[in-house]
């Protein structure tokens, strides 16, 4: 995600697919920039496309916009309820390639909701896909990671949070290195490895400040204090 906090334009009519796809992305945008009000009415539409007669595309689709939306308003519950919901739509073989899409988030939304266990074996499946050249925006790693920290497992969410770590920066994608670094930084922490873990925190929090992505600055400027309490 870059800086600059106006959403993108349709420069052309699409077709009911395409606007769907521009519909939720809008969502998922304004969630990741805290812009929560700007699209209420689109989530409250996105809400009604869950209905069980609309096609399974769609589904996924509002599943994954609204769960994202609701993950970053800070409704854990509601987010894991509306992922869960969908979940079983991306098993069939047309739809397969949003495993991920839905499974990630939902296993994030466990973790916080100390069901870690359950989210392991999403998360596990979700990182494969992505290794095995699946489409994704690369959080996978980053969701597996605290989901290891979580279980107790710290060498292995470093491990992994490494690996995110690395891979954000060779892709170029700002907005999934600032969630890596947080990550890395909160499992270091936990290891008891405080200075190199403030250096992550520090970095991610200058990122996440310049995409302008106000939920994860809250939520770092809370690790950052807590840190050096």
């Amino acid at each position: 995600m870059g800086s600059d906090s106006s959403f993108p334009e349709a420069t052309c009519p699409p077709c009911p697919a395409q606007a769907h796809r521009l519909d939720r992305s809008l969502i998922w945008c304004a969630a990741e920039l805290g812009r929560f009000e700007e699209v209420k009415f689109e989530v409250l539409d996105c809400q009604n496309d869950l209905a069980h007669d609309r096609p399974p595309f769609f589904r996924i689709l509002s599943g994954v916009a609204t769960g994202l939306f609701w993950l970053r308003f800070g409704h854990t519950e509601l987010a894991a309820e509306t992922l869960q919901s969908v979940l079983s739509l991306t098993k069939e073989d047309e739809n397969h390639a949003w495993f991920h899409s839905v499974a990630s988030p939902l296993g994030l939304a466990l973790i916080r909701m100390n069901r870690a266990e359950e989210a392991l074996p999403l998360l596990q499946q979700s990182v494969a896909m992505e290794s095995s050249g699946g489409s994704s925006r690369g959080t996978q790693a980053v969701h597996l990671a605290a989901c290891w920290a979580a279980l107790g497992d710290t060498r292995k969410g470093e491990d992994q949070a490494r690996i995110a770590v690395a891979r954000a920066r060779q892709n170029g994608d700002q907005g999934v290195l600032a969630y890596a670094l947080h990550t890395l930084g909160a499992v270091l922490n936990q290891t008891g490895q405080h200075k190199v873990s403030q250096v992550c925190l520090s970095e991610a929090l200058d990122i996440a400040e310049s995409c302008k992505m106000r939920p994860l600055v809250e939520q770092i400027s809370k690790d950052v204090a807590g840190g050096s309490s």
